[in-house]
């Protein structure tokens, strides 16, 4: 009778699959590594900083509360990139229901930021924003084009 066989690899063997890397080389790794994530303190991936497509940055970046600058600066790398696109992008971040964000301020902020750097495309579009939002987005749009991105901020704290 054969002796029985441990189906658990010693540590010595499973030592032996595994691939050699030299000091260098590892440096080099970790380094390259790092410029694509945010590393926590046991150098844990935390969140990668672009995904090397600025559509794709605005599609999972812009979210509700994410910051105006951030959210200025993802909307202009992927308008840079894509404007048709971006353009449906933004029309998915107001999106009311499953396949949109409901994000009613950054769209606000974005819809001013059209207004800045491409009033003609925001005419053009404004109509079809009511679909994905709400009728009274188009007023909203309206009152914050004429008295500032903020006024709705300002106008609640003197009630």
């Amino acid at each position: 009778m054969p002796p029985p066989v441990d189906p658990l690899p010693s540590p010595t063997t499973s030592q032996n699959h595994l691939p050699h890397f030299r000091d260098d080389e590892m440096n080099v790794f970790f380094k390259e590594l790092k410029k694509l994530t945010r590393f926590t303190e046991n150098l844990s991936p935390k969140l990668f900083h672009s995904s090397g497509n600025p559509r794709m940055d605005f599609f999972f970046y812009a979210m509700p509360y994410t910051p105006r600058e951030t959210l200025t600066k993802l909307l202009r790398g992927a308008w840079a990139h894509d404007p048709l696109t971006t353009l449906k992008l933004i029309c998915q971040l107001r999106r009311v229901g499953d396949a949109g964000k409901s994000d009613k301020e950054g769209f606000y902020e974005v819809v001013f930021w059209l207004h800045q750097n491409h009033p003609k495309t925001l005419a053009l579009n404004v109509g079809r924003f009511a679909q994905f939002g709400y009728m009274k987005d188009l007023p909203e749009i309206l009152f914050r084009l004429l008295a500032g991105l903020d006024a709705r901020k300002d106008s609640n704290r003197r009630w």
